[in-house]
């Protein structure tokens, strides 16, 4: 009922109306894990196989807003080649997925900002920005992962300063000989692309897109730093 077949080829027929493509190299469609045990599943998949015949669709793949337990049970699918799912280094639930075949492309690689580091208690946020609902609890412990991170790079995050439990982190850090990512945002998302995952980063200004390409640019993490990274805390 969610994703009926004339509502699927609608939005494939506007996309390619919309991008002058004669194919889409890649249709998403946002699904939960179990639509699979659904009686509309395989129409749906059938509009999908169709489509490709008709040579509108080259590829598909899903977009999932959380991780079920039964999520991986998607890379049955022979016809979805990809999953768009929230991964960062404070969003790992989408961790072992990295194991099946399909490529996962990482929602959110930033945490909705937090890991661009200027997250915390006091930030002035745009009116219409939703990140204004965030209590200030919140905040403060999402400055406070922050400032655990900061260990980690060259030039200390704003957020890591903004509350009295973030400073105490800081001062807690050890302190690193070699440090291998500049900015936090850096970090996160070599972070990411070194497990693996394709990194999907909202990008707001032209600054942040350079630093974005450079970052994906980069050599490997060393194996002891994403091992730090995602260690459990």
């Amino acid at each position: 009922d969610r994703l009926p077949a004339r509502y699927v080829q609608d939005r494939v027929e506007r996309s390619l109306r919309a991008t002058r493509l004669d194919a889409l190299p890649l249709a998403q469609l946002p699904v939960r894990a179990f639509w699979r045990t659904s009686s509309a599943w395989p129409e749906l998949v059938g509009t999908a196989a169709r489509l490709v015949r008709e040579g509108k669709v080259l590829r598909w793949g899903a977009i999932l807003d959380t991780i079920e337990d039964d999520t991986a049970r998607l890379a049955d699918e022979p016809w979805l080649v990809s999953l768009a799912v929230p991964f960062s280094l404070c969003q790992r639930a989408a961790e072992p997925l990295l194991a099946t075949r399909l490529a996962i492309l990482a929602r959110e690689p930033l945490a909705g900002g937090a890991l661009a580091g200027t997250l915390g208690p006091g930030v002035m946020l745009p009116p219409e920005d939703d990140r204004r609902t965030i209590s200030a609890d919140e905040l403060a412990r999402v400055a406070t992962e922050v400032a655990r991170l900061a260990q980690f790079v060259k030039r200390t995050p704003p957020a890591a300063r903004s509350c009295a439990p973030a400073k105490a982190q800081l001062e807690q850090n050890p302190r690193h000989q070699h440090l291998e990512a500049d900015t936090l945002a850096e970090l996160a998302l070599r972070a990411v692309i070194d497990r693996g995952a394709v990194a999907l980063p909202r990008l707001h200004r032209h600054e942040h897109v350079t630093a974005a390409l450079l970052a994906a640019a980069a050599p490997p993490l060393s194996p002891s730093l994403i091992a730090s990274l995602f260690r459990d805390t």
